[in-house]
């Protein structure tokens, strides 16, 4: 039981998020997300995973945040993300 709580403890200091965004830009969804997740990962958060949805622009990216950031502050960074065109944002969800 030490080692499971020892493994909580450790895995269990950095937020986990998963976010659903809506990309402006139809056609090279790729190159979005990867502008998005750069945007992220000088902002603190790094992407664990990806999902596309087909024939949609939509992606849900599961990203971890340096211990500290919350759910607000991935939301503050998203919104100045759209506001600054560091990515093509349209809209975004996070749960």
């Amino acid at each position: 039981t030490l080692i499971g709580w020892l493994a909580i403890y450790a895995f269990g200091r950095q937020p986990t998020f998963e976010v659903e965004v809506k990309f402006s830009d139809k056609k090279d969804v790729q190159r979005c997300v990867d502008r998005l997740t750069e945007a992220l990962r000088e902002d603190g958060f790094t992407a664990l995973g990806m999902h596309k949805a087909k024939f949609k622009p939509v992606v849900s990216l599961v990203l971890r945040g340096r211990p500290g950031l919350g759910m607000s502050d991935l939301t503050d960074r998203l919104a100045g993300i759209k506001a600054t065109g560091r990515a093509p944002i349209e809209d975004w969800h996070v749960e």
